[in-house]
């Protein structure tokens, strides 16, 4: 039974973050994309690390949660890369690393007002909850914790890893006028 857990769970979750890959494929340029998924992928190997360290058991509820947490790390990540995208059009000129600290800036309060509500939270149920709810929570709380710090800290800088500048994303005047017909 343990071995067709594992099975399903890590197909499931490789599923989900090959949904995740198409629809920021879709949504969102190809370099944003890769940020992306080194985020969840981060996300996800930090939440089974951590259960490996501390031996905690792996059950259903924990692959419930690592499906929760790479859908929470997405969605942060796409309200910080959505801000970058209205400010690289906003900014044409400013470079990409000050562009991306106001971008970072300007979605930090909310970023950190979601995820310490939801911390306190989950908190609050290690605290006073079941136990047969321990590993669901106790991974969600990770989860929240990596994934918040991911989406700040990894999937913004991958841009700049990249070596992706501003007109990498959005075209330029020039490139997007009609030229004088050749004749």
């Amino acid at each position: 039974v343990s071995e067709e857990l594992a099975t399903d769970g890590a197909l499931a979750i490789a599923l989900a973050m090959l949904g995740i890959a198409v629809y920021i494929w879709f949504r969102f340029e190809w370099q944003f994309g890769v940020g992306a998924l080194l985020t969840l992928f981060h996300d996800v190997a930090m939440t089974l690390g951590f259960f490996s360290l501390t031996q905690l058991q792996v059950d259903l509820n924990v692959v419930a949660a690592i499906l929760t947490i790479v859908g929470y790390s997405l969605n942060d990540t796409v309200v910080i890369y959505d801000r970058i995208r209205e400010n690289l059009r906003k900014y044409r000129k400013m470079a990409i690393v000050p562009l991306l600290n106001l971008s970072l800036n300007e979605t930090l309060s909310r970023t950190m007002v979601t995820s310490l509500s939801i911390l306190l939270a989950l908190g609050m149920l290690l605290l006073l909850g079941p136990e047969v709810i321990f590993g669901l929570t106790i991974a969600i709380f990770v989860g929240i914790f990596v994934g918040t710090y991911s989406s700040i800290y990894i999937s913004s800088p991958v841009l700049v890893w990249r070596g992706d500048k501003p007109d990498s994303f959005v075209r330029s005047d020039e490139e997007q006028a009609p030229g004088p017909a050749a004749v």
